[in-house]
């Protein structure tokens, strides 16, 4: 490993913690665990620093490989190839579209066919099939040294083990490092979604042969090995911050103290729509930063493929002025508009056709979500591919999953490039935008126009094959006279126009349109 002059005093102690843990008694292990929470990260990574980022979200088992092969994996259920040092060799790929911060999946030891990292087998052990601690270690000082931030998932619900029925529990659980005793875990069960005692005390999965041992947060060798966990992790590897997976499936009063000892941002995953309120609590109540915002998500998505609930515009400008009373703070919760889950925003049916009309493949829509996900009060996360414009099928959770490698890398396409400027232009305006809330000035169930800080966005949710549309924006934020450019082509400027006159768009194949003045380009 690197040894750089903040790191370097942990190794000694790291790695005599790992050969110890599995053969000290437990009381020791938390001993000496707890001796690592004295090497804190120099400077932790806030809130507040966190909110002016703009995350890009790759799986590192499918982003690159360390060569330059290019075949499709043919096996999308088991590990395709990509490591860290894959990413690494692609790093510069990310950071020429502007992005300042990443999030990866899980980088612990993996049980099977774990490419994904939700499949724990050793929490003290880096996932040798991405590369092992050299190679995580290379990609955090590469990422660092671009003044990127690196958030790494991490999974404290469940582990990986498996072979384990109701009627044989054990299964090999006994192979897992640190928590290799049933006692360690729940009583087995499968969760009933409308009892929250059971959605944190039961096990996640499709049936009772593909479930997830439910670590048991309320013994207090787990609590407390985990919070351990976290906080040697954070010191020790220079982490940035966290996306906290299953993150409901956890007491609520876990997290303070969790929270404290990783000292850094993180954003739990509250897999939960259409209540705020619900979502909202693991903030207000248990203490997390951020959660990932997917009542938000589920709007987006029905606004543009209209599926059911059917939502418009006007339903999501509610949401959206609604979510500001609910939140402490929009502008912290992480948003997304596709990921490894939920699958990607460009679909297709399980045998590739769109006639669903709950699917889509139409670019301009596309264009139109990111901009929206790029312009409003957030963090983003913008999934891997999205400027490449991957599409997955519909059900298929290994195709939410390609691999990146095939598509060459093209920083041609006009989804690279709209990316790049929509991201450059976060990070021209800074706290001007990210300071202010979203305004809206017009609003129609397929049209929507709003300003965030000086920047004027105009989305539409008709698609490419639209007719044109010509709308006046009233109440605009700029002195009469004042010169917009328009982000796509700077030379297509307009003028605002005298007070009490509203701005004349026209909306051509249902594209977005973004202005901002003419003069913050030029300083």
């Amino acid at each position: 490993m690197p040894t750089d002059g903040v790191r370097q005093p942990l190794q000694p102690l790291y790695l005599a913690l790992r050969i110890t843990f599995a053969k000290l008694l437990n009381g020791l292990v938390v001993l000496l665990l707890a001796i690592a929470i004295i090497f804190k990260p120099v400077s932790a990574a806030t809130v507040e620093e966190w909110r002016t980022r703009t995350i890009y979200r790759l799986f590192i088992d499918r982003f690159g490989k360390e060569d330059d092969d290019i075949n499709i994996c043919l096996n999308l259920n088991d590990y395709c190839g990509g490591t860290f040092k894959g990413v690494i060799k692609r790093l510069d790929y990310i950071a020429n579209m502007g992005f300042d911060a990443i999030l990866i999946n899980p980088v612990v030891q993996q049980y099977g066919r774990g490419y994904h990292g939700y499949w724990s087998q050793n929490l003290y052990e880096i996932n040798p099939e991405f590369g092992g601690e050299e190679g995580f270690q290379a990609l955090i000082d590469e990422v660092h040294r671009r003044d990127m931030f690196l958030m790494v998932d991490v999974v404290i619900n469940h582990t990986g083990a498996s072979n384990q029925t109701k009627e044989a529990p054990t299964g090999n659980i006994t192979e897992h490092v640190p928590f290799g005793d049933p006692k360690y875990y729940h009583p087995f069960c499968m969760i009933d979604y409308t009892n929250q005692t059971s959605v944190e005390q039961c096990r996640l999965g499709n049936s009772e042969e593909e479930s997830l041992p439910d670590l048991n947060t309320e013994d207090t060798f787990v609590a407390q090995t985990l919070i351990n966990f976290i906080a040697n992790f954070t010191s020790f590897w220079g982490i940035d911050g966290y996306r906290i997976d299953a993150a409901k499936h956890i007491r609520k009063n876990f997290y303070p103290t969790f929270v404290e000892a990783a000292g850094v941002f993180m954003s739990g995953e509250v897999y939960y729509f259409y209540d705020d309120e619900y979502q909202a609590s693991y903030v207000i109540d248990a203490g997390l930063p951020a959660v990932e915002n997917y009542n938000l998500w589920k709007y987006i998505q029905s606004v543009f493929t209209k599926q059911n609930p059917p939502q418009t515009f006007t339903t999501l400008d509610d949401l959206i002025h609604n979510q500001s009373s609910v939140y402490p703070n929009t502008n912290h919760l992480t948003t997304f508009i596709e990921n490894m889950d939920i699958g990607r925003f460009l679909q297709t049916d399980i045998f590739g056709g769109t006639s669903d009309p709950g699917l889509t493949q139409d670019q301009a829509k596309y264009k139109n979500a990111l901009t929206l996900l790029l312009t409003m009060p957030g963090i983003p996360m913008v999934y891997y591919g999205a400027e490449q414009g991957l599409y997955s099928r519909a059900g298929d959770v290994d195709s939410f999953r390609m691999e990146l490698w095939y598509s060459l890398y093209d920083t041609t396409t006009d989804l690279y490039g709209w990316i790049t400027q929509l991201v450059s232009l976060r990070r021209m305006y800074a706290g001007k935008l990210f300071d202010a809330n979203l305004t809206t000035l017009f609003v129609e169930d397929d049209v929507y126009a709003y300003t965030r800080g000086l920047v004027l966005t105009v989305l539409s949710s008709e698609g490419y094959a639209s007719q044109p549309r010509s709308i006046v924006i009233p109440n605009l934020p700029y002195a009469p006279g004042t010169v917009l450019a328009r982000l796509d082509d700077w030379t297509a400027t307009v003028v605002v126009p005298a007070a009490g006159g509203g701005l004349n768009v026209t909306i051509n194949n249902g594209r977005p349109l973004v202005f901002f003045p003419l003069a913050d380009l030029v300083r």
